[in-house]
């Protein structure tokens, strides 16, 4: 919106969400597999892929997920009170988050159905 203080509203929120939507290719560490697919294809990392071998990006994917999966996030107990707090101070980044997840998933949806009229048969890494 361009602006850098007061309350934010719902056209904030549209407004955040439909340049996620036009600009950004989503990632979630929750699902690497599907999100290295996702970059790889995107960014056109499948030649450099191919030109590595399979084993060494199996190995390289098995490395950030296993140094993303070391770490896991602090936690508040849902409902507790500083739940209710967190979720009341970034209601907005929230329903971003939301509309990223969604996001993430219909890309990986159409990455699959583009991927399925080109190769007809080949088999996907997701």
């Amino acid at each position: 919106s361009g602006r850098y203080g007061g309350k934010l509203d719902v056209r904030d929120l549209n407004l955040a969400r439909e340049f996620l939507r036009r600009k950004f290719v989503v990632g979630l560490a929750s699902d690497l597999p599907a999100t290295a697919n996702l970059f790889s294809h995107v960014f056109g990392w499948n030649n450099t892929a191919a030109s590595l071998g399979l084993e060494n990006v199996d190995l390289c994917y098995n490395n950030i997920y296993n140094a993303l999966s070391d770490k896991s996030p602090p936690s508040v107990e849902e409902g507790s009170e500083g739940w209710k707090l967190l979720v009341a101070q970034n209601w907005f980044d929230l329903k971003i988050y939301e509309y990223a997840e969604h996001l993430f998933q219909v890309q990986v949806d159409q990455l699959k159905l583009t991927s399925s009229t080109k190769t007809e048969g080949a088999v996907e890494r997701i």
